[in-house]
């Protein structure tokens, strides 16, 4: 008797194991889901993610950065700006020291960007001024050192080709007075392509950039926008190709990959909406999603109460998903940053593990 029961437990045990082997070499069993946003698949445990955070959402950072916190390596919110004269000033946002005490109490660094308020004219003076420059370099590390930061990232996008050995100039000398100082920086630079045709871009000489930064941060989306016709924030043919330049020109662990969380609605008029909104237009006017495989985003289309008809192209945890996995397999990054953190889809930060 002991020996047929054994026997039979070692035949079972024999056949979970060819099933265990089957669903692994299968990846069976699959279930379908039918939610607004699929569940993503679970977490990508090697990947680094930094927190974009908009000085225009500032209601929302007290109740949205304590789920998310843990969350980030870096923590880089829109803190400071150019000003007009061409120094280094503070944007005025009410809750500031509790975006900071945030990232103190979960022990995560800060890097906080600095903006060019959308004026060619302060950037203009700050490339190409020696004596403004210097003072804002010097001033870039008085209150990087005041505050405990470490370092800085530079968000200036109010540039033409002409200004690109300017650019290039200001990435050096501030990465060579920083590091004297033991100070980390960061620069946010427009996507592009090899044979690049939007001009600021031009102006972000991956090469140099990548050179003297120690990270440089792609803006990976808005593709599509308020001034083109409908479609997704970062369609995979030109996502592939910016990652494929990319990796060319910078080296590989510099790379942050930025990824939008938003969308748009092409109506009357070209709105920006966040997931939030999204989704209730969604529920409001009972509509249906479709993924779009080539644009590697979500739409839909509709009518309004004036009869005007409207397409809507989002994001939500699956693009998201997607195109991390793309700058993971294909082209071996991972480190990535979402603009921005509150416009989200929730489950994409289930593809998220803490820090």
């Amino acid at each position: 008797m002991i020996n047929r029961i054994l026997i039979i437990v070692i035949a079972l045990e024999v056949v979970l194991f060819l099933i265990f082997l089957f669903n692994f070499a299968t990846g069976a069993p699959r279930s379908s889901q039918k939610e607004l946003t699929p569940s993503p698949s679970p977490a990508i445990s090697e990947i680094e993610l930094t927190g974009w955070f908009a000085a225009w959402d500032q209601n929302l950072a007290e109740s949205s950065l304590p789920k998310v916190m843990q969350k980030f390596h870096t923590f880089s919110p829109m803190l400071y700006r150019v000003m007009s004269d061409g120094s280094l000033g503070r944007h005025n946002i009410r809750n500031r020291n509790t975006m900071i005490m945030f990232a103190r109490k979960y022990n995560i660094p800060l890097a906080p960007v600095i903006t060019d308020e959308g004026d060619s004219g302060r950037i203009n003076k700050l490339l190409n001024d020696p004596n403004t420059q210097e003072k804002f370099i010097q001033d870039l590390i008085n209150e990087a050192i005041g505050e405990n930061f470490m370092g800085w990232s530079i968000d200036i996008e109010q540039l033409n080709s002409q200004d690109k050995q300017a650019f290039s100039r200001f990435v050096k000398n501030m990465s060579l007075e920083l590091h004297k100082n033991n100070l980390k920086l960061f620069i946010i630079v427009f996507a592009r392509k090899e044979k690049e045709t939007y001009d600021p871009s031009i102006a972000h000489d991956y090469g140099t950039i990548g050179e003297y930064a120690d990270q440089v941060q792609l803006m990976t989306y808005n593709f599509n926008n308020d001034s083109t016709d409908p479609g997704g924030q970062a369609p995979l043919e030109w996502y592939r190709e910016v990652l494929t330049y990319a990796t060319k020109t910078i080296p590989k662990e510099k790379i942050l990959v930025g990824l939008s969380t938003h969308g748009y609605d092409w109506g009357a008029e070209v709105v920006g909406l966040t997931y939030p909104e999204v989704v209730e237009i969604i529920k409001q006017k009972k509509l249906n999603p479709t993924y779009n495989v080539t644009q590697s985003s979500q739409m839909v289309s509709y009518q309004d109460t004036d009869g005007q008809r409207h397409s809507l192209w989002f994001e939500d945890a699956k693009t998201i998903y997607e195109k991390m996995k793309i700058a993971m397999s294909e082209f071996g990054i991972n480190k990535f940053a979402f603009w921005r953190i509150s416009a989200e889809d929730p489950k994409v930060w289930d593809i998220v593990p803490n820090n």
